[in-house]
């Protein structure tokens, strides 16, 4: 499979040994002065592997992440699905019966969608950091949320619960900041991720952060198209499979890349239940 050098942010470890991570999503007068986070990233080169020849050879269960075809139909583009909308809320039915197709799930609630468009002036605006958004204790908070929000079957805490995210461009062909994916087997959960506070004024919510180590494999779909959903993990309540995937926008250091139409994209975060 053809390779590419791109470079990705990690958080540096020593500072915690002794300090929680933290980032601060606050007005300026909340933060009295203070640092509105202790965050310390250091860059990285990484190999990125494209796996457009060898899609098929990747799945949710053993690498983290995996390739689908879904067809994005043409009412949906960057304008269209804005926060609230009616195409939103169609985009979020089209993907939650997708999802509960494909896994056979109980129910599947699609709690978070969030669109990109890259500024040309900032180019990397779109953030290079390596993340993961749910660490165990807050995944199952945030299943316990969804079910009583939404009036659902407590039966179906009892299951496996799984975060999925999904992730496309608006449009194919996409040679500008594709999403970077990290292998799930070459992540070590007790030694390469550190739980951190995003604070905000109301509550405080555990992310996770993630250290370098030289067994991450990252991986890449070159040249992505709208039809082609990458479907990667972010919670897994099976300890059995696959339970995380550090993932970050990258730009590979391959001819046509950096010069392309700036990325449009889609991301959706959805609870998935089986119980």
């Amino acid at each position: 499979m053809e390779t590419a050098i791109a470079t990705v942010f990690y958080l540096d470890k020593p500072p915690y040994k002794n300090e929680k991570p933290y980032f601060c999503c606050l007005p300026p007068e909340f933060l009295q002065g203070n640092s509105s986070t202790n965050h310390v990233h250091i860059p990285a080169d990484i190999t990125v592997t494209n796996i457009r020849s060898e899609v098929a050879t990747f799945s949710l269960d053993e690498n983290g992440f995996e390739v689908v075809e879904q067809t994005l139909d043409d009412q949906f583009n960057y304008e269209s699905v804005k926060s609230g909308s009616e195409i939103e809320q169609r985009y979020i039915q089209k993907m939650e019966a997708f999802l509960t197709e494909r896994f056979e799930a109980k129910k599947v609630v699609v709690f978070d969608v969030e669109t990109r468009k890259r500024n040309r002036e900032f180019p990397g605006n779109i953030g290079e950091k390596s993340s993961l958004e749910q660490p165990v204790p807050s995944a199952i908070e945030r299943a316990v949320y969804i079910v009583r929000q939404h009036n659902l079957d407590e039966q179906l805490l009892s299951g496996r619960i799984q975060i999925i995210n999904s992730w496309r461009p608006f449009f194919s062909d996409l040679e500008d900041w594709p999403l970077g994916l990290c292998d799930a087997r070459t992540i070590d959960i007790e030694e390469d991720i550190t739980p951190s506070d995003t604070v905000f004024p109301n509550n405080v919510a555990e992310t996770l952060q993630v250290h370098r180590s030289s067994a991450h494999k990252w991986y890449f779909l070159d040249k992505q198209s709208q039809n082609e959903l990458l479907l990667f993990k972010i919670f897994d309540s099976d300890d059995t499979s696959s339970r995380v995937c550090p993932h970050a926008a990258i730009q590979p250091n391959l001819r046509g890349y950096g010069a392309a139409r700036p990325r449009e994209s889609i991301e959706t975060r959805a609870m998935i239940f089986y119980g």
